[in-house]
């Protein structure tokens, strides 16, 4: 799932989480995403929500706040 949280004219202010899998990482794992661009503060991470210990071949459902985690990461309320 990918959250956005649109900066508006000030791009630079965007703020991205990308909830993943992950076959190498533990879950809560929180690192920069590679695949959007760069300079913009940290503020375009993913979290690994599975990790390879969760069962695969299923379907999952997730559940969790996502204001939180963009508070949490990111140090900002957001409105």
């Amino acid at each position: 799932m990918y959250v956005v949280v649109s900066g508006g004219p000030a791009f630079w202010q965007t703020m991205t989480i990308n909830y993943v899998g992950s076959s190498t990482l533990p879950f809560g794992k929180v690192w920069p995403n590679a695949f959007a661009q760069s300079g913009l503060n940290g503020k375009l991470i993913m979290i690994a929500l599975r990790s390879s210990t969760d069962q695969t071949g299923t379907w999952n459902s997730e559940k969790g706040t996502i204001y939180d985690d963009l508070k949490y990461e990111f140090g900002e309320d957001i409105y």
